[in-house]
């Protein structure tokens, strides 16, 4: 494999893993709602300009399924930056290690 195509499967995978974990954090808050309805865990409140969501007496699962969607939510959002570079790191030119100066200086 090239060292260009390592890279984007570096990149794809850690997005993947970035998915199954948002799926699974949704997916496992959800479960925790479903199982404990009654007991409250608290409170949440979040204001970004205009936009304000609160959350009162929320069941402890909730938040759980809030991050994960949030985790999947950004993870798409954002998607794949991948710079195909192929030219890589610039090794030096071979040439000679030292410069011979001449016996006399220039007039």
């Amino acid at each position: 494999m090239t060292p260009p195509l390592i890279s984007f499967a570096l990149a794809l995978t850690y997005k993947i893993f970035i998915l199954l974990t948002g799926l699974c954090f949704a997916y496992f808050g959800f479960r925790l709602f479903l199982a404990d309805k009654t007991a409250n865990a608290g409170d949440l409140s979040f204001k970004y300009d205009k936009y304000l969501l609160n959350v009162k007496g929320g069941a402890p699962g909730l938040f759980y399924s809030l991050f994960g969607a949030i985790l999947i939510i950004v993870s798409i959002v954002k998607g794949i930056h991948y710079d195909n570079d192929e030219t890589g790191p610039v090794a030096p030119s071979p040439g000679p290690s030292a410069v011979v100066l001449p016996d006399h200086p220039p007039q």
